[in-house]
C-alpha cells in the first residue's frame, strides 16, 4: 500500500539522484584533500553558524580549514537537512555544488586515475571614492592545485595587486588591512601576494611545506596569537589528530627581520654605473605549537607557546613539536646571539543553548610571577580577546557578534629588534598592536539568495609608543601605563553587501565612515584625520575557493 503512494517516475528519478549524490561524495574522498581553503570563502562563516547551532562538530580555534575538513562537515550537514531552515538548506546546496560536484566552472581541469590538476584565473577590481577623491584597486593572477593518490596535494596562488589614488594608506600600520612589501608608484602602489604548499596527509596527521596564512585563536576582528595582518611567510607545518577530542598543531617558520647584517654585503657590479650595495637581513625564525582538547562537543580549550630567535644557526631543539621552547632556550641558548623571545597563550570557546558561543584568548608575552604576587604588575605584558557570537537571535539568519581586545604596552616587542613578534615589521598577532584596545559590534543577515548584509561598529583607542628602553633598564625612570599619551581615537561604521553570483564570482559594495582624532601629529596622515566617507564597489573572481 505504501509503495503505491509513490509516483513510479518520480521514484526512479529520486533513486538516480541518490546514486549521483553518493558518487559525488565517494569521489570527494578518494583523493587527498588537504588543500587549504582561502580565507575569503563564505564557507567559513557558514560552517561557523552551523557549529554554533550544534549541527556540526567543527574545530574553530585555528584556520585555514582543509578541503577534507570542509567536505566532511558538509556530509554531516547533509545527514541533518531536516534540522536546517530554508536559508541554510539553500546555502548547503550551494556549497555542495562547489565542493562536492564537478559541474561548476573551472577553466581547465584534468583527471586521470589517481591524478587531478586544475587552474583558474584570478581577477578583481574595485572602484573607490574617498570623500571627493576617486581611485581603484585591482588584482590579477592564477590559482593552481594538484592531487595525487590518497596522500599528496599541492597548490599555488599567484596574485599581482595594486592600489591607486591620492587617499591610499601607504603604511597600513594601524589598519585591519594586510601589510606587504609595497612598491610605490607616483599615484599608488603595487605588491604581490604569493602562497602555495605541498602536503602529505593521513587520517590522523598531516605534514607540509608551505608559504601561506594562519589564524590561531578565536577572534573575528583580529587574532592576538597568529593573524593574517602581515603577508605570508614560509613554514613547515605538522598537524596531529589521533583521537576525536585531541588536536595538535606545530609550525616552524622563516621570517624577515628587516635588520641588515652589517657583516655581509658586497657591491653588485664594481666599476659600473649600475653598481649597488647588496646585503643580507639577519635570519629570523619562528616556532609555535597549539594543543586543543574538546571534552564535550560544546567546549574547547587550547594551550600553546611560541618562540622567536635569530642568527645564522637553526636550533635543532625547535624542531621538537611538543616542546615548551622558552625552557629549552634556558638550557641551550641562554646568552647566545640566538637567544630568543618566548610567548605563552591560552584559548577557549563554549557553546550555549545551540545559539551562542562565548570565546576568549589570552596571550602572555612577559610575566613575572614573583613580582606579581608582591603586587607589582609592571613586568606583565598581556593581550586578550573576549567575545560572544549569536545565531538566529532574535530573528532567523541574523548573526550578532560583540568582541573586545586589549593589548598592554610592549606586547609583541622585545629588547632585541631581531626577535620582535613581527615579520616584515608587521605584527604577527592582532593588527591594533601594543598599548591599544578595540571594541567591535557587528550584525550580519544572510538572505536566501547567497547575499550577506553586514553592519560593523568599531571603537579603537591607541596610546603612545615610547622607546623600548623604558620597558627594561629605564622602567623606573618613567611611568608607563595602559593608553599612556599621545592618544589616538577611532570610530568606524562599516556597511557591506556581498553577493555570490556564481562560484568564485563575488560582487560587493562597501561603505566606510570614519572619525579619527590623534594627539600625535606625526602618526596619522592628515588625509585620514577627522570625518571621512569611503565607498567601494567591485567584484572578485577565482580566489575565494
Amino acid at each position: 500500500m505504501i509503495i503505491k503512494l509513490y509516483n513510479k517516475k518520480y521514484f526512479q528519478v529520486s533513486k538516480l539522484n541518490l546514486i549521483i549524490l553518493l558518487i559525488v561524495f565517494f569521489r570527494s574522498s578518494i583523493y587527498s584533500q588537504y588543500l587549504p581553503v582561502n580565507f575569503n570563502s563564505n564557507i567559513y562563516e557558514f560552517l561557523d553558524r552551523m557549529e554554533i547551532k550544534g549541527l556540526v562538530n567543527f574545530p574553530t580555534e585555528s584556520k585555514p580549514y582543509s578541503m577534507k575538513m570542509v567536505k566532511q562537515a558538509l556530509r554531516e550537514l547533509q545527514d541533518k537537512r531536516t534540522e536546517l531552515n530554508r536559508n541554510e538548506i539553500n546555502y548547503l546546496n550551494w556549497f555542495n555544488t562547489i565542493y562536492n560536484s564537478n559541474n561548476y566552472l573551472i577553466p581547465y581541469k584534468y583527471e586521470e586515475d589517481r591524478f587531478y590538476f586544475d587552474f583558474t584565473p584570478v581577477a578583481g577590481y574595485k572602484f573607490e571614492i574617498f570623500n571627493k577623491e576617486s581611485g581603484f584597486s585591482r588584482v590579477g593572477g592564477l590559482r593552481i592545485s594538484t592531487i595525487y593518490g590518497d596522500n599528496f596535494s599541492g597548490y599555488v596562488h599567484l596574485q599581482d595587486r595594486g592600489e591607486f589614488g591620492n587617499f591610499i594608506d601607504r603604511k597600513k600600520t594601524i589598519s585591519f588591512e594586510r601589510g606587504y612589501e609595497f612598491q610605490y608608484e607616483k599615484n599608488g602602489m603595487e605588491y604581490s601576494d604569493v602562497s602555495g604548499g605541498i602536503y602529505l596527509d593521513w587520517d590522523w596527521a598531516s605534514i607540509g611545506l608551505a608559504k601561506d596564512y594562519n589564524l590561531w585563536g578565536h577572534g573575528n576582528f583580529g587574532n592576538v596569537i597568529l593573524s593574517d595582518k602581515v603577508n605570508s611567510f614560509p613554514f613547515i607545518k605538522f598537524e596531529y589528530n589521533p583521537i576525536k577530542w585531541l588536536r595538535f598543531k606545530y609550525i616552524f617558520g622563516w621570517l624577515n627581520s628587516k635588520v641588515i647584517d652589517s657583516n655581509y654585503y658586497y657591491n653588485s657590479y664594481p666599476g659600473s654605473l649600475i653598481n649597488e650595495e647588496r646585503y643580507n637581513f639577519i635570519n629570523k625564525f619562528f616556532v609555535a605549537n597549539l594543543f586543543t582538547i574538546q571534552p564535550w562537543n560544546s567546549f574547547t580549550f587550547s594551550v600553546g607557546n611560541s618562540f622567536i630567535y635569530s642568527g645564522n644557526t637553526v636550533r635543532l631543539e625547535t624542531f621538537l613539536p611538543f616542546a615548551f621552547y622558552k625552557y629549552l632556550d634556558r638550557d641551550v641558548g641562554k646568552g647566545q646571539i640566538s637567544d630568543g623571545n618566548g610567548q605563552l597563550f591560552f584559548d577557549g570557546a563554549w557553546r550555549l543553548f545551540n545559539r551562542i558561543r562565548i570565546y576568549g584568548t589570552l596571550f602572555i608575552d612577559v610575566i613575572s610571577l614573583r613580582k606579581t604576587f608582591k603586587g607589582n604588575y609592571i613586568e606583565n605584558w598581556f593581550a586578550y580577546t573576549l567575545g560572544a557570537k549569536s545565531v538566529d537571535l532574535p530573528i532567523k539568519n541574523l548573526v550578532t557578534n560583540i568582541e573586545y581586545t586589549k593589548i598592554d604596552p610592549w606586547v609583541y616587542e622585545h629588547k632585541d629588534i631581531t626577535t620582535t613578534y613581527k615579520h616584515l615589521n608587521y605584527i604577527l598577532g592582532h593588527w591594533i598592536g601594543q598599548n591599544a584596545d578595540l571594541l567591535s559590534i557587528s550584525f550580519s543577515y544572510y538572505t536566501d539568495f547567497r547575499a550577506r548584509v553586514n553592519l560593523i561598529l568599531q571603537w579603537l583607542r591607541k596610546g603612545g609608543n615610547e622607546d623600548i628602553y623604558y620597558a627594561y633598564k629605564g622602567r623606573d625612570e618613567k611611568e608607563i601605563y595602559f593608553l599612556y599619551p599621545p592618544l589616538r581615537k577611532d570610530f568606524w561604521l562599516k556597511f557591506n553587501i556581498d553577493y555570490e553570483l556564481y562560484p568564485t564570482l563575488l560582487l560587493s559594495a562597501n561603505y566606510f565612515y570614519s572619525n579619527i582624532k590623534d594627539e600625535d601629529q606625526f602618526r596619522t596622515e592628515k588625509i585620514f584625520l577627522g570625518k571621512n566617507h569611503h565607498l567601494k564597489v567591485g567584484f572578485s573572481f577565482g580566489f575565494p575557493y
